[in-house]
């Protein structure tokens, strides 16, 4: 190794040219002039130039900066720059410049005009330091800013090394999900979100996860900056130094107020469904006891008739049987059994008849005005469910007015998307309700009244109904100024008037005929036998689709097939109905049923002509079946 020179030995020149040489910061000497588009003519670079750039002195010496920018370098800064030389004035940049193999790479550079003795310009002076790595580091984050602030979840971030832990971050998501702004949140403990309903045993977990120094995931009822409340998953986190000492605590909030709501939903759903397969099952076997009960009434008010006191007894009792049917109707409503008897329904005679019901129901202090736009006259939906639905928001409207009040039921038509619809208002000046009741006024079981003043089914139902219309129901309710309940359904056309003809019921059910009747339910034969043959007709009595069959296969005359529609045995009425048909294609077909089988209107394959009776029937309505049955 050659022997350094000492330092006496070693000029002022040659010590500031190894500086220079030595340096990170590359160094680029130029002429002063001249200062044209191109630049001025480099005279000099040190090695940290060559370093960073590829270049060494013998490739750039006589050459221009130019040299070192390419097709993304700012024309701009470029123009900046230039105005500065024609100027003689210092300029600091950053700009992006190009290495000899063709890779980017930003700097940070001043250029300093230097003087000779005389004070005349000779040189440009330009110190150039490498910011490639900063640049990436900076858009990185600004990156990582973006992404937090545009994901769902609230972040925020507190200070482990000050007392109570302050927050001193928070992401955009957490201002959407709260509502409070990032000045608004900082400086505070995350607890003022909190409000007295939040889980103590929830708030204890956080506590003692953060004293602990460990992670841990809570869901806790919050409240917004508006006061309202959502429920989150907070899943916070220590963070650690290179050391290992917690210096921060990082907190992800998700909001599972749409979650909540959704479960909710779902368990109210499926406790309308288990509910409604209970109904079901119930009204099926009240319907057949009904059957029996109407049905031998009906036949004894025949035999009667000439005893005034009996005939009244005999009364009282197929009185209490329609109402039983009737009740077992509204039941019906949720079950998954379609309605029967929808059609077109004369509002004006619903609204007639709840308005008398309602004159022996309505406290004295409670005003119940009507009112009914003439264009609203008919409307598709099921005449008892509908007067049930009516009945029961008017009830239920008066609950709610604790002293004088009035409800006001108002029939209007409607456009809606084109089409003609009804809107049923039932508003009332009572007590009126808060957010958190209207989110749950419709699930079952759900009541705000006291004890044994209400189950909790009544709104339940006539949403259930409306639902099965394929309407909507909607409420608005302010605390303390009363409530309006709205029901939309489809508005219908008046029935065609059918004229007397050879097709009447009371023609075809005076022709007696042969009847095959098949019912699995003893008292229920029983009493459809007598009543058939009250009507003229001959009765072969069946218990199960199997032993009908049989009697088919005998080739024995019959004009009409009368049968239940869920039985025991290899098939259910159904099936029974199409297998008669195919063996006899001109029999008469009637299907009834104590609980409306979903299966019945919609399937393709039912029997064409057939007719369907939701027990309990009268003598008339099986009359009307029958002549339509058989004349079909």
């Amino acid at each position: 190794m050659p022997d350094s020179p000492s330092p006496s030995t070693l000029s002022l020149p040659d010590l500031l040219r190894r500086v220079v040489d030595y340096t990170d910061d590359a160094i680029l000497i130029t002429e002063a002039e001249p200062v044209s588009e191109e630049g001025p003519r480099i005279l000099y670079v040190n090695a940290a130039f060559t370093r960073m750039t590829g270049y060494a002195l013998e490739d750039v010496v006589g050459q221009t900066p130019r040299i070192l920018q390419g097709p993304k370098t700012s024309r701009q800064d470029c123009d900046e720059i230039r105005v500065a030389l024609e100027a003689w004035r210092p300029i600091r940049k950053e700009l992006l410049n190009y290495r000899k193999d063709g890779s980017e790479f930003w700097v940070e550079l001043g250029i300093t005009p230097v003087a000779d003795e005389t004070g005349w310009f000779r040189y440009w002076v330009s110190v150039q330091r490498d910011t490639s790595d900063r640049r990436h580091f900076d858009d990185q984050r600004r990156l990582y800013e973006l992404i937090l602030a545009n994901i769902d979840q609230g972040i925020l971030v507190a200070d482990a090394l000050r007392p109570d832990w302050p927050i001193e971050y928070v992401n955009a998501g957490f201002t959407r999900i709260t509502g409070y702004s990032e000045e608004e949140a900082l400086g505070r403990n995350c607890r003022f979100l909190q409000g007295p309903d939040a889980d103590p045993a929830a708030r204890a977990k956080l506590k003692r996860a953060i004293e602990c120094q460990e992670s841990a995931a809570v869901e806790i009822l919050n409240h917004r900056k508006d006061g309202s409340p959502f429920w989150v998953l907070i899943s916070i986190s220590p963070l650690r130094d290179a050391r290992g000492e917690v210096i921060k605590y990082v907190a992800v909030q998700r909001d599972l107020t749409e979650t909540r709501q959704r479960e909710h939903e779902m368990a109210a759903a499926q406790r309308l469904m288990a509910v409604g397969e209970m109904t079901g099952g119930i009204a099926h076997d009240f319907n057949n006891l009904l059957t029996s009960i109407s049905g031998s009434a009906e036949l004894l008010a025949q035999r009667v008739a000439g005893d005034p006191e009996l005939a009244s007894l005999v009364g009282a009792i197929r009185g209490a049987a329609e109402r039983g049917g009737s009740q077992v109707r509204r039941l019906l409503g949720f079950s998954r059994t379609p309605l029967l008897a929808r059609g077109p329904v004369d509002l004006r005679s619903v609204l007639q008849q709840l308005e008398l019901l309602l004159a022996q129901s309505l406290r004295d202090d409670i005003t119940l005005e009507i009112d009914q736009d003439p264009a609203a006259r008919w409307v598709d939906a099921e005449a008892v469910q509908l007067e049930a639905a009516l009945l029961n928001l008017v009830l239920n409207a008066q609950d709610a007015i604790a002293r004088t009040g009035r409800i006001r039921l108002s029939a209007l038509s409607r456009l809606e998307a084109g089409q003609p619809v009804v809107r049923l208002e039932v508003a009332d000046t009572g007590s009126g309700m808060d957010e958190a009741t209207l989110a749950r006024i419709f699930e079952p079981f759900y009541t705000t009244k006291d004890a044994g003043r209400g189950s909790g089914l009544g709104l339940a139902m006539v949403k259930a109904f409306v639902t099965q219309l394929g309407g909507r129901i909607e409420v608005s309710s302010t605390p303390g100024q009363g409530s309006c309940f709205v029901m939309t359904l489809s508005s219908a056309s008046p029935p065609l008037a059918v004229p007397v003809s050879e097709a009447s019921p009371a023609r075809e059910a005076g022709r007696p005929c042969r009847v095959l009747m098949v019912e699995d339910d003893d008292v229920v034969r029983l009493t459809a036998r007598l009543m058939l043959e009250s009507l003229g007709h001959s009765v072969r009595e069946c218990c199960n689709a199997d032993e009908a069959l049989e009697v088919l296969d005998t080739g024995e005359a019959f004009d009409l097939l009368f049968t239940d529609l869920l039985m025991p045995g290899s098939m259910d009425g159904l099936e029974l109905a199409k297998t008669a048909r195919r063996l006899r294609p001109q029999i008469g077909i009637i299907m009834a049923s104590g609980w409306a089988d979903s299966r019945l209107p919609t399937d393709p394959s039912r029997p064409p002509a057939s007719q369907f009776l939701l027990k309990p029937y009268s003598l008339n309505d099986l009359a009307g079946a029958m002549a339509t049955a058989l004349s079909g």
